[in-house]
C-alpha cells in the first residue's frame, strides 16, 4: 500500500509521540524506583544506627562520671514528671510544659524524649529541634546538654547535640537535638515546608511572645492539623513556658494537655536603693549626673540669665544660700518620690542621697563602688550587672578595668550584648581561675539563660512614622 507524504508524516508523528510517551512512563517508574530504594536505603541506615544508638547508651550506663550526672540531673524538680511527660506525648501531638524558673525544663526536656526513643530502639529516626528566642541561649544550652551527656561538644563526632545560629553552626550527620533560634527553623520552611524528616519540635521561652516565635505557632498549628486529617508524618509539638500563661497556649492548640513542675531557686535577699546606699556608705555629690541638680544646672539659660527649667519628673524648691554679706536664692532638686517618713530608720547622708537622686539616670559611680564592695566582702561567686544598653555596659566596663581592684590583664570584667561574636558571648559561661572575680555586665539577653530579675530598665528603637526617623525610647 502507498502513501502520500502527508499520510507519512502523520504516521511517523504518531510513531515518535509513542515512543516518547514510552520514554517519559520509563522515566517517571525509574524516578520512584530510585526513590524507593534512596527510601530502602535510608530506613536501613536509620534501624542500624538505632541498634548502635542503643548499644552505647547501655556502655555509657556504667561509667562513674555518667552515673553522678545523671544523679544531679534526676534531682531537678521536672524529672519527676518524666514518666507523666512521655505517656502524654504519646497520646498527644501537642503538649505544653510549664514550668517554674530552675526546674530543669530547657535542658531536660529535650533529653527524656532523645532517651526514650534510644532506649526503645528508635533513636535512628530521631531529630529533635529545639528553638530558643537569643543564640546565647540556644549555645549555653546545647553545651550544658552536651556535658551532661558525656559526649564531646557540639557538633563533633560522637555527639548528638548541636546547635545553629546566625553566622554560627555546629552540627553535622549524626546530630539528633539541635538547638537553634526561631529565625533559624522558620529560615528551613523555604526548602522544608512540611519539616519533613523532624520528629519533635520543641518551643521553648514560648511566653515571650516575639513576632518570630508567634509566626512559628501559627505555622506549627497548621502542620498539626494537616497531619490529623491526612494521617501522613506524625510531628510532635512542646511548648515550654515560665509563666502561668501556659493556658493561653493550650487552647490555641485546641486544649492540648499542660503538665506543670515546680521550680527550685536559690536564696535571694533583696536590697532597695536605700539600703545600698546605707550598706557601702555611699555620698551622692550634687554635681554627680545622677544627681538632680546636676540636670537643674545644665538646663538651657533664659533671658537675663534665670534658669529655665521644665521638670515634669521632679520638683524645685527655693533656698536661702549665702556668702559673706550676700544672700540670694538658688534652685534645689526634691527627688518626688522621696518621703522623709519612709526612711527614719536611715542615716542622714542616705535621706540626702535620696532627696537628690535622678532616678531616670544609671549612677554609674554608685555600680562602681558596689561591685567593689561585694568583691572586698563576698570571697566567691560571680557578680552580673544589668543595663539597659550598650553604651551603659561600655560606660562601666571601662570604669571598673580603670579601677585598680578590677584593672589587671587577669581580671575578669565581661559584657554580654547581642553584638558581640558568638565566640565573646561564650566567654561569659567560662570557669575564671582561682581567685579571680568574673564580673559580667550585661543587657537583658542574660535573662533566658540565667533566669536572674533584672532592674526594670529598658531601652529600645522605635520608628515614629509621623517624624519619619528612628528615636529610642526608655522605660
Amino acid at each position: 500500500m502507498l502513501l502520500n507524504k502527508s499520510e507519512s508524516n502523520a504516521h511517523t508523528s504518531v510513531g515518535a509521540q509513542k515512543v516518547e510517551g514510552k520514554d517519559v512512563l520509563e522515566s517517571i517508574s525509574s524516578e520512584k524506583h530510585k526513590s524507593m530504594t534512596a527510601s530502602s536505603g535510608l530506613l536501613v541506615r536509620q534501624q542500624a544506627e538505632s541498634v548502635l544508638l542503643k548499644k552505647e547508651m547501655e556502655s555509657k550506663m556504667n561509667l562513674p562520671k555518667y552515673m553522678k550526672l545523671m544523679e544531679a540531673r534526676a534531682a531537678l524538680p521536672i524529672a519527676k514528671l518524666k514518666d507523666q511527660f512521655l505517656g502524654l506525648l504519646r497520646e498527644n501531638d501537642v503538649i505544653v510544659v510549664c514550668g517554674e524558673t530552675g526546674c530543669g525544663k530547657t535542658t531536660q526536656v529535650p533529653q527524656f524524649i532523645l532517651d526514650d526513643m534510644i532506649e526503645s530502639g528508635v533513636g535512628g529516626f530521631c531529630n529533635i529541634v529545639c528553638t530558643q528566642p537569643r543564640r546565647i541561649a540556644a549555645m549555653s544550652v546545647a553545651e550544658r546538654v552536651s556535658d551532661e551527656r558525656c559526649e564531646p561538644s557540639p557538633g563533633s563526632d560522637n555527639s548528638l547535640v548541636g546547635y545553629q545560629v546566625r553566622l554560627d553552626s555546629a552540627r553535622n550527620e549524626q546530630t539528633k537535638l539541635l538547638f537553634c533560634t526561631t529565625g533559624i527553623l522558620l529560615r528551613k520552611l523555604s526548602t522544608n515546608k512540611h519539616f519533613e524528616g523532624i520528629t519533635h519540635v520543641v518551643v521553648d521561652e514560648v511566653h515571650e511572645r516575639s513576632l518570630l516565635g508567634d509566626f512559628l505557632l501559627i505555622v506549627l498549628k497548621s502542620l498539626i492539623e494537616k497531619q490529623a486529617s491526612s494521617g501522613c508524618h506524625k510531628l510532635k509539638v512542646l511548648l515550654m513556658s515560665a509563666t502561668v500563661d501556659a493556658n493561653l497556649f493550650s487552647r490555641y492548640f485546641g486544649y492540648c494537655p499542660v503538665i506543670s513542675a515546680e521550680g527550685r531557686t536559690h536564696p535571694v535577699s533583696t536590697l532597695f536603693l536605700e539600703d545600698v546606699y546605707e550598706k557601702i556608705n555611699y555620698y551622692l555629690p550634687s554635681d554627680s549626673p545622677a544627681s538632680g541638680n546636676f540636670m537643674l544646672s545644665n538646663k538651657e539659660k533664659g533671658p537675663k540669665g534665670s534658669s529655665s527649667v521644665n521638670n515634669r519628673r521632679g520638683k524645685k524648691s527655693l533656698v536661702l544660700s549665702s556668702w559673706g554679706d550676700d544672700s540670694t536664692l538658688s534652685e534645689e532638686y526634691i527627688n518626688p518620690n522621696y518621703s522623709a517618713c519612709s526612711y527614719n530608720t536611715y542615716s542622714e547622708r542616705t535621706h540626702q542621697n535620696l532627696k537628690r537622686v535622678n532616678e531616670d539616670v544609671v549612677d554609674f559611680d554608685l555600680l562602681e563602688d558596689l561591685v567593689c564592695y561585694i568583691d572586698k566582702n563576698y570571697p566567691a561567686g560571680a557578680i552580673l550587672v544589668f543595663l539597659p544598653g550598650i553604651t551603659e555596659i561600655d560606660l562601666l566596663v571601662d570604669k571598673l578595668t580603670a579601677n585598680y581592684q578590677f584593672g589587671g590583664p587577669s581580671d575578669w570584667v565581661l559584657p554580654l550584648h547581642s553584638l558581640l561574636s558568638s565566640a565573646d558571648q561564650r566567654k561569659v559561661f567560662q570557669s575564671p581561675p582561682e581567685n579571680i572575680r568574673k564580673v559580667i555586665v550585661a543587657t537583658d539577653i542574660a535573662e533566658t539563660s540565667i533566669t536572674i530579675d533584672e532592674t526594670g530598665r529598658h531601652k529600645e528603637n522605635r520608628y515614629n512614622l509621623q517624624l519619619m526617623k528612628l528615636s529610642s525610647s526608655h522605660t
